[in-house]
């Protein structure tokens, strides 16, 4: 995802990306999953963890939840071989 924006008065240019593992790591982390099946169900596991810290009720886009919170969903990820980069640039 790219964004432009502004920020502190100045052009900004944010670029966030995931990066999951190849299928030969994934098969040896989950025999039977695949490119799509392992970053959906980790991700989904990893939501679902948090949902007894989620104090309001709705439908929230992860971008809406608190910082702590998705700090704990990032660190899940991450430590199931999913990386979520975000790269900042001036415009």
């Amino acid at each position: 995802v790219d964004v432009t924006g502004r920020e502190g008065g100045k052009n900004i240019k944010i670029k966030s990306s995931v990066t999951f593992p190849n299928l030969k790591e994934i098969y040896k982390i989950m025999p039977g999953a695949n490119y799509i099946s392992y970053p959906t169900g980790v991700s989904a596991a990893s939501f679902s963890r948090v949902i007894s810290k989620i104090k309001s009720y709705g439908v929230f886009p992860p971008e809406a939840l608190n910082s702590e919170i998705r700090k704990e969903v990032l660190l899940e990820l991450e430590g199931r071989g999913i990386v979520v980069s975000q790269q900042f640039s001036a415009l």
